[in-house]
């Protein structure tokens, strides 16, 4: 399993209210311009994955995941 890349200047927080749950990002713009241009793929795109873990908070990671032929 490849190592997990953090989406560096992404942050995200859950909220409960009562009209359900909201994922709140927070993105720290030069860091995270940094962490897009160093990432970008060949199509230009950055996929990022919002996980979970075990205390169920959440985080972002790069999606390095490429099709094979």
């Amino acid at each position: 399993m490849a190592e997990k890349v953090f989406a560096e200047g992404l942050f995200v927080d859950v909220k409960e209210t009562e009209y359900g749950e909201i994922i709140k990002l927070s993105i720290k713009k030069e860091q995270f311009i940094d962490f897009l241009l160093v990432n970008v793929n060949d199509a230009g795109y950055v996929n990022i994955d919002i996980l979970t873990n075990r205390e169920d908070k959440k985080y972002a990671v790069l999606n390095t995941y490429k099709k094979s032929d």
